[in-house]
């Protein structure tokens, strides 16, 4: 019988035994670390890889969340000790019988809008996937948290804080190397890695496809609705923002920075919750990936991704996206969610990339031809609502984008 205890690079780590819906054996190595604790100095900054320990790690219980709001039930959650972990599931340990033959291994990057999720497996367990594993092609599965919020997209201007937004992005990174000095010792082909991932997992996939970070650390990519073009999957300079709703009144981004790792991580949280985030296409948000304005050996994004997409300066690896036919209803459920009415004001959904001006002569000739596109030129109503996600989703997924372009240049 294979051990269950794992050597690693870092250490040694003991998993144990789990059960999918079918009654078949897997084996789970839950909230194994793949970075240094991001807290004190290291709040906000780019990930700093584990240091290696004594011991044989228990890695049988699920590691802490990034915190964040819960996806469901909105409450608190996690802690930011040990929050950046990921957990390895295979159906199949090294033994002396297959120890020549390593499979395929799938990263799984949760969604959230970039604030919330985890991996943690009530939501992203591998009970479903890893009944799809043959005696011929057995899969491992690894699923990662990342910094959320401001912890993971504090974006700076003043370069000499080193803190230019991204962290969450470079988690990610991070745990792209660790899946590369340490998969095989699970079985895994460390040369025969798919990211995969939905929503702001799927964006963050692609963003990964876009950087010069990744060159050689997964060979394969699946973005599952999402989109590093999709407007909702691109935020902002926010020092200002996040000290506002704090009520912290200075406007130095240096004593920003000092008294936002001062702060008890759910004060964070509870305090960029104020920032309006309607998740429209007019208004950019205000916590997710950036352009980094200075070009630094941890850049993750220092151009444009439409820019990277022309020039062809990205990973050429086989790719795989998509979307469903109706997303556009996951933006009137966050609103609900929110307690927020319907917005069915038709300029909100030009692209503020476009930089429009609001109720301009221009914006208001494009949000009459929406109207006449998606409502017979008509005023629409909340009994449209099969109309409304069908706009939502050609906004989100820029179906809209030639149309709007035509427009602005008339």
């Amino acid at each position: 019988m294979a051990s269950l205890v794992i050597t690693l690079e870092e250490g040694q780590i003991r998993g144990k035994k789990d059960e999918d819906y079918l009654g078949k054996t897997y084996y789970s190595f839950l909230g194994v670390p793949y970075a240094k604790a991001p807290i004190g100095e290291l709040r906000f900054k780019a990930p700093v890889a584990v240091e290696s320990w004594n011991g044989i790690l228990d890695a049988t219980k699920e590691g802490p969340a990034c915190p964040s709001r819960h996806m469901i039930f909105t409450n608190y959650m996690g802690c930011e000790d040990n929050c950046l972990n990921l957990n390895v599931f295979t159906p199949q340990l090294p033994n002396d019988n297959n120890s020549g033959s390593l499979k395929p291994v799938m990263v799984w990057i949760h969604g959230g809008g970039f604030l919330m999720g985890s991996n943690q497996k009530e939501l992203y367990g591998p009970d479903y996937l890893i009944t799809e594993d043959t005696e011929e092609q057995v899969q491992l599965l690894v699923a990662i948290n990342y910094r959320l919020g401001v912890f993971g997209f504090l974006s700076l201007e003043d370069a000499s804080l080193e803190v230019p937004g991204n962290a969450g992005l470079k988690d990610m990174v991070l745990a792209l190397k660790w899946v590369q000095k340490n998969i095989k010792n699970f079985g895994g082909d460390p040369n025969n890695v798919t990211i995969f991932g939905e929503s702001a997992g799927g964006a963050a996939v692609h963003f990964l496809y876009l950087s010069p970070k990744t060159k050689g650390l997964f060979h394969k990519a699946i973005v599952q609705s999402g989109s590093a073009l999709n407007l909702w999957a691109r935020g902002c300079s926010n020092a200002l923002e996040i000290a506002k709703n704090l009520g912290y009144k200075e406007t130095d981004e240096k004593n920003i920075l000092e008294y936002l790792k001062s702060l008890p991580a759910k004060k964070i949280v509870d305090a960029q919750l104020k920032t309006p985030d309607p998740f429209n296409a007019s208004t950019i948000r205000p916590y997710g990936p950036v352009v980094e304005k200075n070009v630094t050996d941890s850049s993750f994004l220092t151009e444009e991704p439409i820019d990277i997409i022309k020039s062809g300066r990205f990973n050429h690896v086989p790719l795989i996206t998509g979307y469903t036919s109706r997303e556009g209803m996951l933006f009137e459920l966050i609103k609900l969610g929110q307690k927020e009415a319907s917005d069915l004001n038709l300029e909100n959904e030009i692209y503020y990339d476009l930089n429009l001006e609001r109720g301009s002569e221009k914006s208001q000739k494009i949000a009459a031809s929406i109207k006449e596109k998606y409502f017979d030129n008509k005023e629409p109503t909340e009994n449209d609502l099969d109309k409304v996600w069908k706009l939502k989703t050609d906004v989100s997924s820029r179906n809209l984008q030639k149309c709007l372009q035509s427009k602005t240049n008339q």
